[in-house]
């Protein structure tokens, strides 16, 4: 039997991030199954690099102009420059349509393509499947590039309120899945180890957490360190911020461990009992589904995705960024000695496993194809 032609476009030229890691994984599951995968982008990019090197076929839809690369912030110059850039490329684009005719399905992993590839939608409508990762602002524009969809998966249930209006009717929410990773249980240790996850940024919003951590602090719990995991973003100061705040505080001085970029993440949360997480922004917080996957008791900001993770509290703790009884609140979860025992670990790990698993990954995206 034949296998079906799949190829998956990203416009994320200079980034490998969540969004790009799970399209990767997805592609390379379903390329081990009844389908022929590609991976492409606008341009030469880290995700084709990737895909390279996890031995999946590339194929860039190259534009004419490499200005058209992400554009840090959106206001109304950016807006109008990339829409001039876009309409240009568009004189070029229909050579590169030949490129995706010979798919039996287009996946989309950002609402840039629509932007970007514009000219071609009526033609490809009938194969293309959006695959929304995080919650898209624009509500109009999202409404109206629905209709030109065949299928739409949400990463998340909180993804599908960027749309007011869908035009599709094949509607579906498809959590990333995750290789099984068994838990290697630790004695619990007098002092809570607490983790956090993520670029050094004002998204991910490290500040929150330290701010929290003080004032649970200063109602008298102090056995606890806290590790932040991960690299600085481009010439952020956001680490010195993070930095300065810590050297004046007098109840955090010592118990704040910046350990940078890592590589060992799920040996780090094995070591830890609490995950916080305080995003501003997210689709499905991938870090959050492998802290619960090595047994972590979660405290995370009401962000995109976390209810579909956090689903008992059991699991964690779901805080209001701007409640006043957020510092009492964790301070009662982090003195509930029954939060970091091992069966409590145990089920944490058992139901991240099974909820957020490769095999329900890809049948969930199958039934976008059908």
């Amino acid at each position: 039997m034949n296998k079906k032609k799949l190829i998956f476009i990203d416009s994320y030229v200079g980034s490998l991030y969540g969004a790009q890691k799970s399209m990767l994984h997805l592609a390379k599951l379903l390329d081990g199954k009844d389908y022929q995968v590609s991976i492409g982008s606008i341009a030469e990019s880290e995700t084709l690099l990737e895909a390279k090197k996890n031995n999946l076929e590339c194929d860039p839809i190259l534009l004419l102009s490499s200005s058209l690369k992400p554009i840090g912030n959106s206001n109304i110059f950016n807006k109008v420059k990339i829409l001039i850039l876009a309409i240009f490329n568009w004189i070029y684009l229909f050579k590169n349509f030949s490129k995706l005719k010979q798919y039996d399905y287009v996946c989309f992993n950002d609402i840039r393509l629509f932007v970007y590839l514009f000219p071609i939608l009526p033609l490809i409508r009938n194969k293309l499947v959006w695959y929304v990762r995080i919650k898209e602002r624009n509500i109009r524009l999202n409404d109206f590039f629905s209709r030109f969809c065949k299928s739409i998966a949400f990463v998340s249930s909180d993804c599908e309120e960027s749309f007011r209006s869908i035009k599709c009717e094949n509607v579906f929410v498809v959590n990333t899945g995750f290789d099984t990773v068994n838990l290697m249980p630790k004695q619990l240790s007098s002092k809570l180890v607490i983790n956090t996850v993520g670029s050094l940024c004002e998204r991910k919003n490290q500040l929150q957490i330290l701010e929290i951590l003080d004032e649970v602090s200063l109602k008298g719990f102090n056995d606890f360190e806290l590790n932040i995991i991960g690299g600085e973003v481009g010439n952020s100061l956001y680490k010195e911020k993070l930095a300065s705040y810590v050297s004046n505080s007098k109840l955090l001085k010592g118990k704040v461990n910046f350990l940078g970029f890592r590589k060992d993440i799920f040996e780090l949360l094995n070591s830890g009992d609490i995950f916080f997480f305080s995003s501003k922004r997210e689709g499905l917080p991938r870090s959050v589904i492998e802290a619960l996957k090595m047994g972590n008791f979660v405290i995370s900001s009401e962000v995109e995705g976390i209810n579909d993770i956090i689903t008992d509290k059991y699991l964690g703790y779901i805080y209001k960024a701007d409640s006043c009884t957020v510092a009492s609140d964790v301070l009662s979860t982090m003195q509930n000695i029954s939060n970091f025992s091992l069966s409590a670990k145990n089920y944490r790990s058992k139901y991240a496993n099974m909820k957020f698993s490769n095999d329900s990954f890809v049948e969930e995206f199958e039934k976008c194809l059908i």
